[in-house]
């Protein structure tokens, strides 16, 4: 596999190994990997080789004999790689039995060739802690790698799992608020948001730093099994383990929540007839509550899943906004506002020309919008023919051209009487 990355000057070749336990099939991974070499620039070599080339790198089981790192010690030399090095736990393999019979061992490494040491980045790499698997992950780390800077709150769909959330949002949304309706439920949000911020750091806390003292504990109680036997200690292993996967999951859930940004289908359309006739609270919830939960948040940092969770709180504020602007109500500037998302065209994007820029609107102006839609939506069969697909619910507006390419196509098949096409 070729990496690539802007900050690299040129692309790291890197190959996957994973070796079997007989030594005529590691034969053909080593020829495999002969294949791969570049005749130049980096090459990383990265798995589970099966082997280990001295004793400090095995605890338990029979002894080693140096006759045992011979072959893995032969290939590196042939290749020209050598081990990287790493930190962390000396050993990333386990059989987890108990007692004497459980043996600890270095399997997995990362190889490189000396091409890699003209890079201006330097590598490092970190052995994980094993959660799930009896192998340990590995990080492999480069040092220029750019800051991530800290971003506003942003409403996480975990949140709702805790028992008090909604009597916490309760609590913040009773403030007492004057102005339009809009304005009221702007302030009660950002009033909820200041809440739920100092609510998640005795709650749930920050979620990457909860995986590291996760990791630490997981380590730790790894080192202790490796000198104790014991069922006890082996217990606190396992709840050790246990711990940080629920840590995971969370973790799991934050990326896949910042992953979901969706294209904006439904523009905001006006008309003096919708305008005449205002929205029940019924048909607010229901376009609420159609509304993909694990949307990407706008603005205001609130995902449709709060506004589903609390909306026995919110509804007749939210209502009350909403039902303004069918009254002839200007919609506020922190209501039209949207962000700018950046979708990159490409891998590795390094212009602007390279990116798709979308906007995420707030939540009362997608409100509003599924309204209107919704609306008109029981008008638009009898002003649009069937055949003008692209204001036809479920088509596509390519449909029609599709169809018409793939009739042509057709057309120059031979057939009796011939083929006529009228446009």
């Amino acid at each position: 596999m070729l990496l690539g990355h802007p900050w690299f000057p040129t692309d790291i070749l890197v190959s996957f190994a994973h070796a079997k336990c007989q030594l005529a099939e590691r034969e053909r991974l080593w020829e495999g990997l002969l294949q791969d070499k570049p005749w130049q620039g980096p090459w990383y070599v990265v798995g589970d080789f099966n082997l280990i080339l001295s004793g400090n790198e095995k605890k338990g089981g029979r002894q080693f004999w140096p006759a045992e790192g011979l072959e893995l010690s032969h290939f590196m030399s042939n290749r020209g790689v050598f081990d990287v090095g790493f930190s962390g736990s000396m050993f990333t393999k386990c059989n987890n039995r108990f007692g004497r019979a459980r043996i600890w061992k270095r399997l997995d490494r990362v190889l490189i060739n000396m091409a890699c040491l003209d890079f201006s980045l330097s590598v490092s790499v970190s052995h994980l802690v094993r959660a799930s698997s009896d192998h340990a992950p590995l990080l492999i780390s480069f040092t220029s790698r750019a800051n991530i800077k800290s971003r506003s709150i942003r409403f996480l769909n975990i949140w709702p799992s805790k028992d008090g959330f909604l009597d916490l949002v309760r609590s913040a949304w009773q403030s007492k608020v004057t102005r339009s309706p809009f304005y009221v439920v702007w302030t009660k949000l950002r009033s909820v948001s200041r809440a739920l911020h100092l609510w998640n750091k005795e709650t749930f806390g920050d979620v990457f730093e909860n995986i590291k003292k996760g990791e630490a504990a997981v380590a730790a109680a790894e080192r202790t099994v490796q000198s104790d036997s014991s069922v006890e200690a082996h217990t606190e292993l396992q709840r050790a383990q246990s711990h940080l996967n629920k840590q995971l999951a969370i973790e799991e859930l934050f990326w896949s929540q910042k992953a979901r940004i969706k294209w904006l289908q439904h523009g905001n359309h006006n008309s003096k007839h919708f305008h005449s006739e205002n929205p029940s609270l019924e048909e607010v919830r229901k376009v609420i509550f159609e509304m993909d939960g694990d949307s990407a948040a706008g603005p205001d940092g609130f995902t449709w899943k709060f506004f589903m969770v609390a909306w026995e709180v919110v509804a007749q504020d939210v209502y009350k906004a909403i039902l303004s602007f069918f009254c002839d109500t200007e919609l506020p500037h922190f209501v039209t506002a949207t962000s700018i998302i950046l979708l990159p065209k490409i891998m590795n994007p390094n212009d602007f020309t390279q990116f798709r820029p979308i906007s995420v609107c707030n939540f009362q102006n997608k409100v509003i919008s599924r309204l209107l839609v919704g609306r008109l939506s029981s008008v638009l069969p009898r002003i649009i023919s069937p055949q003008q697909s692209g204001f036809v619910k479920g088509r596509s507006i390519s449909d029609n051209y599709l169809l018409a390419q793939e009739l042509m196509s057709e057309m120059g098949k031979k057939c009796r009487g011939g083929n006529l096409a009228l446009k």
